[in-house]
């Protein structure tokens, strides 16, 4: 009997046991696990990040591989991408020919999809796999455009052009303007924006070209919004928003720019945002914006987030070099999960690195990338242990209540093949155990409450490509269902992780929370999960209170920072934040480690005070403002700092950290003492003291 029972608990152990799609991630797995299963629609394309597979430096099989498949229609490619890669035949040859080094997007239809791939292996490399998205029906139609003379007034070569990626643009807003001198103009304003790339999951059909191209959303030209703004005293603005909004995104998707707050539009005011009747340099300055999509935004977990971060800063780039052949550009993204490799080989951090050095080199131009450092130093998302042989260790990993997200702990040993060694046990809060032995590198494993639901999996994710010449270490993640409105919910509460090592080494571990909070403005979704043990409540002299880890225990405040922030790059800037009374770091402001980045590169004032929390800068509409704090408040305000020293001509050779402590030294206050890791090279002017940002 026994003997029986053992045996069907193995099948079942087998069963549960699957592998992963190639380049797939276990977030995206398990999104799709949870859904209810229905059949791919004939309209839908699932997006993937590739490269050049190649002989040596000989592209030309894979180029004629991806050709026969374009004819076949069973990839679709945007126009850039094509032309890039000297497949369009209008287009003039290049230069040299495509390198495997190249990146880019190809779009395959989702039925049929395993198939495809597999046939494409032998051309391109997949490097990551992007959410389905459907092609509606129709192209937006905007309203129809009176006739405008083009703007074609040179950028002076000092002249910064300065670019966001982020939720919620607010591109009608006249913080983005200036004044338009010329005779009979149509309008008072025309925008500073050459063009903003509103993202969806959808295809928009473009007329112009063939059915083999498409595009992620709609891209909005000048052109275009001049053609809004020459409206005048008739233009609506938040109507505007919400017939673009109708057309463009999914029902029941969170419309950011119908609301009187909006994070792009406010870190972009920070940035680069300006009183259009003023005569400073700012208003001079040429903007570029992506608007993400609301449900790539939404999910705090960055599921779908990281694609359409990549493709974001590719348009930029291939927009910025259209534009002129001499402006640097200066790209904000203030946006973050809390779990990762922490070693700059996540696939975004290793992406951005690689197009902007790429970049960098092809135009003989400037660009610099800031990053938000995080806002999450107190949120008890790290744990660190070191298990020796055969002696378990515990910690909590508490899911809350009312959780309508997924929950998700990376656990990553410092050396990623002692995974092998590594034995879990999950202690469910009413008491029910599960253990879950090693499986193979690139499957998972289901975790099944008392009724045989599915209820969580845990992953093992092997060494994989994120980037050419970069590998992203193996490493495993438990992911978890929502505590309520799904249809088969985990069960809030304390679930009891139990480690121990097998062999006869110690084995170090860290273990990490994503994020799965519910973002400012949008409607409640995920509640966020906390590791949580008993040396967790030390006292805090900083706060006064017991919520300080003690270094006896598993719980840490090291490495809290954003998993978007650890590649080594002179173009990039890691920004924290300050508090404007005392330079001192905010409350909130990571902490780096030994082991991944000891800080960010500079920090900026982010709180005017205790009381006086925030940064004033413009909400939606034209004439509105609010207060922000955090990183992103402070990343804004290092965006405009960075961006007015190349147009002061103050960068100065050799970029990295002497370029950051030069830019301290030119727009810091001084003396500036008691500097910790946390604040990096110092601390970045007030915003009153440095850029003067009205709300009107």
């Amino acid at each position: 009997m026994q003997t029986s029972r053992a045996r069907r608990f193995q099948m079942m152990l087998s069963e549960d046991t699957a592998p992963m799609l190639p380049a797939d991630t276990p977030y995206l797995d398990w999104a799709r696990l949870q859904q209810q299963p229905t059949a791919a629609t004939a309209s839908q394309l699932i997006p993937a990040l590739v490269r050049l597979q190649a002989d040596g430096k000989d592209t030309s099989a894979a180029l004629a591989a991806l050709a026969d498949a374009l004819l076949a229609q069973e990839i679709l490619m945007d126009r850039d991408d094509l032309e890039d890669l000297g497949l369009l035949a209008d287009a003039p040859q290049r230069a040299t020919p495509p390198s495997p080094r190249d990146i880019f997007t190809v779009f395959i239809a989702a039925r049929g999809f395993a198939a495809t791939q597999s046939r494409l292996s032998c051309a391109v490399e997949f490097l990551h796999l992007g959410r389905a998205i459907e092609a509606p029906e129709a192209a937006i139609a905007l309203t129809p455009a009176p006739a405008l003379a083009e703007d074609t007034a040179p950028i002076p070569p000092e002249t910064p052009i300065v670019a966001v990626i982020d939720d919620g643009i607010g591109f009608l807003n006249t913080r983005f303007c200036r004044r338009d001198l010329r005779r009979h103009a149509p309008a008072r304003y025309r925008t500073r924006f050459h063009a903003v790339w509103l993202q969806a999951f959808q295809t928009i059909p473009m007329p112009s070209y063939s059915p083999a191209y498409v595009q992620a959303g709609q891209v909005l030209h000048r052109r275009d919004i001049d053609a809004l703004l020459a409206l005048g005293p008739r233009l609506e603005e938040e109507d505007s928003y919400r017939r673009l909004n109708r057309q463009l995104l999914e029902p029941g998707a969170h419309c950011s720019t119908e609301f009187g707050f909006t994070h792009g539009t406010h870190i972009l005011a920070l940035a680069a945002g300006a009183d259009p009747e003023s005569d400073g340099p700012v208003q001079d300055w040429p903007l570029l914006a992506v608007q993400l999509p609301p449900e790539a935004v939404d999910n705090t977990a960055g599921t779908q987030l990281e694609p359409c971060i990549i493709d974001a800063v590719r348009w930029i780039l291939r927009q910025a070099r259209r534009m002129n052949d001499h402006s640097p550009v200066v790209i904000n993204i203030s946006f973050a999960t809390f779990a990762g490799p922490k070693d700059g080989t996540k696939p975004i951090e290793a992406m951005v690195k690689h197009l902007l050095e790429r970049w960098q080199v092809k135009t003989g131009r400037q660009a610099r990338l800031v990053f938000a450092f995080g806002n999450a130093r107190r949120n008890r998302q790290s744990a660190f242990a070191t298990l020796a042989p055969q002696v378990a260790q515990s910690v909590d990993w508490c899911l809350q209540p009312d959780d309508f997200a997924p929950s998700y702990l990376e656990l990553r040993p410092l050396t990623p093949a002692d995974l092998s060694r590594l034995t879990l046990t999950l202690t469910a809060p009413d008491g029910r155990v599960q253990a879950l032995p090693p499986i193979p590198a690139n499957s998972r494993r289901l975790i099944r409450d008392a009724q045989g639901r599915s209820i969580g999996a845990f992953y093992h994710v092997g060494a994989r490509p994120s980037a050419p010449g970069v590998v992203t270490p193996a490493h495993a993640v438990l992911a978890m269902a929502a505590s309520t409105g799904a249809p088969v919910t985990a069960a809030h509460g304390r679930w009891r992780l139990t480690l121990a090592a097998t062999g006869p080494n110690d084995l170090p571990i860290r273990l990490e929370v994503q994020r799965g909070d519910t973002v400012m403005g949008y409607r409640l979704n995920g509640r966020q999960s906390y590791l949580d043990a008993p040396q967790a409540y030390g006292w805090d002299a900083e706060t006064a209170d017991y919520r300080q880890p003690d270094s006896a225990g598993p719980i840490t405040r090291a490495a809290s920072h954003s998993s978007f922030a650890t590649a080594q790059s002179p173009c990039i800037y890691t920004v924290g934040a300050a508090r404007g009374d005392t330079l001192g770091p905010c409350l909130y402001s990571p902490d780096g480690a030994a082991w991944t980045v000891p800080g960010p590169t500079l920090s900026a004032v982010a709180d005017r005070g205790t009381a006086l929390r925030g940064l004033v800068a413009s909400g939606t509409f034209s004439g509105s403002g609010r207060a922000l704090n955090g990183t992103s408040a402070a990343a804004g305000v290092a965006s405009r700092l960075i961006a007015q020293a190349f147009a002061d001509g103050q960068i100065p050779p050799p970029p990295g950290m002497a370029e950051a402590a030069h830019l301290v030294a030119t727009y810091g206050p001084q003396p500036q003492p008691g500097r910790t890791a946390r604040q990096g090279a110092g601390v970045l002017a007030p915003l009153r003291q440095a850029v003067a940002v009205s709300v009107v």
